[in-house]
């Protein structure tokens, strides 16, 4: 899964010394291209659709880049409020297409996003009395200079009409190839830039996250607290109606031990308990991802338990059954471990020992781990000079887990 290509791609928006201010997001997915004879409103709003969803729910955080303005090109349908906006103002710029009609329901909606809180681009403009008037409605104007040159303006003149309509309206260049533009555009008062002279659109890729995955890590995380109140779990669980759909369908299976009929979630998840929903979770994000094998489930509820095994005391049980778990998670599902804690939110202990190695948490999941071969062997010293576990204890709790895991593995794996 690392490395999955996603249906998107960003170009740099920078300063005129090519500091980086943001990204623009560019749809990249198959069939009709934006202005090819295939492309209509209709295709038009999904692909607006999948880039949203791809950047700003499908896929862990920071595969789009290290901070900064994320710009969205936004259809009619978005702007005028036909189709919801699911997305926040914080960190976003809103742009409006060239081809979006102007009239009075457009400048509606733009009145009412900027209202909202949101940033508001002109995109591909090149000094057109119509769409002049939603100069002023905007926060950036984003100057086309190849259709400016041929529609017989220079990128001084397009700036100057800007500014009489809306003083101090920030201009951004676009298409700029050369630093000749970069030149011509900073003396006339643009400050904001894109096109190849800066690089070239590069497609997305990353690690794609369903909203199923998402919700399961974040089930494991709760439940790994050890303190999840019955209500917080439903609660998560009722996110995504097709888990709460297998929640119904494990409880009333034939290896639960339930004998009366499954009344509703709530009581699935008291018939199911914690650790056999956990276990369930497991099996339930394995199979998202693509690797669905019984040798995967196994590897996953082997370190955790494993870990969880060789917790000094009972007070952190919890907490490495946890690390254990989310660490083999990423590993089966090839998700950067660091974009798993964000996405799951978890506790400082459990971060620690999944990000740096570091806490008590952190050396027993390097024990572990280097005993499956995940780490360079050479001792179980790690990051922060204190030693793990002995090694005959590694092995035997190691060895324990795995019997466990394979016996759950078979009999989740046969009911799914």
């Amino acid at each position: 899964m690392p490395g999955t290509r996603l249906p998107l791609a960003r170009q740099s928006v920078v300063e005129a010394d090519g500091r980086r201010v943001g990204f623009e997001l560019l749809f990249r997915g198959d069939g009709a291209a934006p202005g090819s004879a295939g492309w209509d409103a209709a295709a038009a709003d999904r692909a607006t659709s999948v880039v949203i969803s791809e950047a700003f729910g499908g896929f862990t955080p920071g595969t789009l880049g290290e901070g900064g303005l994320l710009f969205v090109n936004l259809t009619r349908s978005f702007l005028v409020g036909d189709v919801p906006l699911p997305l926040g103002p914080d960190g976003v710029v809103l742009e409006v297409l060239e081809d979006v009609p102007v009239d009075a329901a457009l400048v509606e909606g733009l009145a009412r996003l900027r209202a909202e809180g949101y940033l508001l681009a002109l995109d591909d403009y090149v000094g057109d009395a119509e769409r002049l008037a939603l100069v002023p409605l905007v926060d950036v104007v984003k100057v086309d200079l190849e259709a400016t040159r041929a529609a017989g303006r220079t990128a001084a003149e397009v700036a100057s009409l800007c500014w009489e309509a809306s003083p101090g309206v920030r201009l951004l260049a676009e298409r700029v190839e050369t630093a000749d533009d970069v030149a011509e555009c900073a003396a006339a008062g643009y400050t904001w830039f894109q096109g190849y002279f800066f690089d070239r659109p590069l497609t997305v890729s990353g690690v794609a996250l369903s909203p199923s995955q998402v919700v399961c890590a974040r089930l494991l995380a709760l439940l790994g607290k050890g303190d999840a109140s019955p209500k917080e779990v439903e609660a998560l669980v009722r996110e995504d109606p097709a888990l709460g759909l297998r929640v119904l369908r494990w409880a009333g299976s034939a290896g639960s031990g339930t004998r009366a009929p499954v009344r509703s979630v709530g009581q699935a998840l008291v018939l199911l308990g914690p650790r056999v929903l956990t276990s369930w979770v497991v099996l339930a994000l394995v199979g998202t991802s693509g690797a669905r094998s019984a040798d995967d489930l196994v590897r996953v509820l082997t370190r955790a338990r494993a870990c969880e095994l060789l917790a000094p005391d009972p007070s952190c049980e919890d907490e490495l059954y946890t690390a254990g778990l989310l660490s083999a998670v990423a590993d089966v599902t090839g998700t950067p471990v660091e974009h798993l804690v964000r996405d799951v939110r978890v506790g400082e202990v459990v971060a620690e020992a999944l990000l740096r190695g570091t806490g008590r948490a952190g050396r027993v999941l390097s024990a572990v781990r280097e005993l499956e071969g995940d780490l360079t062997p050479g001792g179980v010293e790690v990051a922060d000079g204190a030693h793990g576990p002995g090694a005959a204890q590694v092995v035997a709790a190691h060895l324990a887990a795995m019997a466990a895991a394979t016996l759950t593995a078979r009999s989740l794996v046969a009911v799914t």
